[in-house]
């Protein structure tokens, strides 16, 4: 049973690992989820991220850096495509 457990954590954190990539959001978007009042909290809220995830981002940032690094290569990559 803590398997499956597990094994859906996981996979839920992998979820939002892709969210985050395609969001492109940056290290201070994921600190600014620790605040539920602020409109990137409530932009997680509606891209399926769990309150309890989103509020920890800031604890657990360590979990995301490889996937936001992921980000800001697509994201410069895409710049250098249009010239910019």
């Amino acid at each position: 049973m803590n398997r499956v457990r597990d094994e859906h954590k996981q996979n839920r954190v992998r979820d939002v690992q892709r969210t985050v990539a395609e969001q492109m959001w940056q290290i201070n978007d994921l600190e600014g989820m620790s605040d539920t009042s602020s409109s990137i909290y409530h932009t997680a809220m509606t891209k399926g991220i769990p309150d309890g995830m989103a509020r920890g981002f800031r604890a657990n940032l360590k979990l995301f850096k490889p996937y936001w690094r992921q980000a800001q290569m697509a994201q410069s990559l895409l710049a250098l495509g249009h010239g910019g």
